[in-house]
């Protein structure tokens, strides 16, 4: 596992908190995860289960991000593009490392992760959803499990 930090001196512009893992969001668009790492939360490719002290989420530290989620996994918008970022395990299957959504053409300006599933916000106000919707909290009028984000 990447080596935490043991004294934290960044700008923290954003924080959010998953079920069992912190992400800060820095004044310079990266971004640093803690606790938990059982299901790939941290974005980092590792065997160990937990960080108690913050690391870099490395494969997107190149680029400057503008929002952060979690939940039961984490996700981020990219800065300039507005592409959405996931990773950890969730419905729409498991990414130990960040990747980026593709089926999403429009720029993300808004995310909200939950306990296996997520919903975005684009930029000409279209929401998209995906994840476990067995208690219909996809707002689709079903119970179908969406693995892709779909145009709610």
């Amino acid at each position: 596992m990447p080596q935490g930090v043991d004294n934290f001196d960044k700008k923290a512009q954003a924080v959010a908190c998953g079920i069992h893992h912190t992400l800060i969001l820095t004044t310079e668009g990266q971004i640093f995860s803690f606790g938990s790492n059982i299901e790939g939360q941290l974005g980092a490719e590792t065997q160990h289960s937990s960080s108690i002290t913050p690391v870099l989420v490395d494969d997107i530290s190149h680029i400057p991000m503008t929002h952060i989620a979690a939940g039961s996994f984490s996700a981020s918008v990219a800065k300039d593009t507005g592409s959405l970022y996931l990773w950890g395990t969730g419905s729409f299957g498991e990414f130990r490392t960040p990747h980026r959504v593709k089926k999403i053409k429009e720029k993300v300006i808004e995310l909200s992760i939950g306990h296996h599933f997520g919903m975005v916000l684009t930029e000409e106000r279209n929401l998209y959803t995906w994840g476990d919707n067995s208690m219909g909290q996809l707002g689709s009028g079903d119970f179908i499990d969406r693995p892709t984000p779909q145009l709610m």
